[in-house]
């Protein structure tokens, strides 16, 4: 299997960094690397989660390659037959 790096794209909302969570789980689990870009005033959250999540402040140039960018806002279309 290929590792991927995985750049997901929630950068906001702690409601949504906790939901997510699994998510990152199944990716990591799979074998993947997750990056997760998130807004400055929420990077303490860092501290307090137990993630494989590889956060990062949303306001630096992030360069993974070649990154499978997840938008969790169309995640139904792209991945119509998973559940998380």
């Amino acid at each position: 299997m290929n590792r991927k790096q995985i750049l997901i794209n929630q950068p906001a909302g702690l409601g949504d960094i906790c939901f997510l969570q699994k998510a990152v789980d199944i990716f990591s689990k799979a074998g993947h690397e997750c990056i997760w870009p998130i807004l400055p005033q929420l990077m303490w959250i860092k501290d307090y989660l137990i993630s494989d999540a590889q956060f990062v402040n949303s306001n630096d140039q992030i360069k993974p390659s070649p990154p499978l960018v997840v938008d969790f806002s169309i995640a139904d279309r792209v991945f119509p037959n998973d559940s998380i």
